[in-house]
């Protein structure tokens, strides 16, 4: 029984979150979005001319904006 004190209903993914909220969350997820794709095609145009091997290389350990923006 104590095992579902904290457990959420299925009737709280049915409620609605308030406009300003709901507002203030979709402009940050456009911008987020289209920094994403401004990465995207910085990256698609520094990869033009190199090889395979090079293009790996420059990008070990940064972020793939195309991976979130999927």
């Amino acid at each position: 029984m104590l095992m579902n004190l904290h457990k959420r209903n299925w009737t709280t993914g049915l409620t609605v979150s308030p406009f300003e909220e709901q507002s203030k969350n979709n402009a940050s997820v456009v911008d987020k979005m289209l920094k994403l794709s401004a990465d995207y095609n910085e990256r698609i145009v520094s990869e033009e001319g190199k090889s395979e091997k090079e293009i790996l290389v420059e990008n070990v350990g940064k972020v793939d904006p195309k991976k979130h923006l999927e």
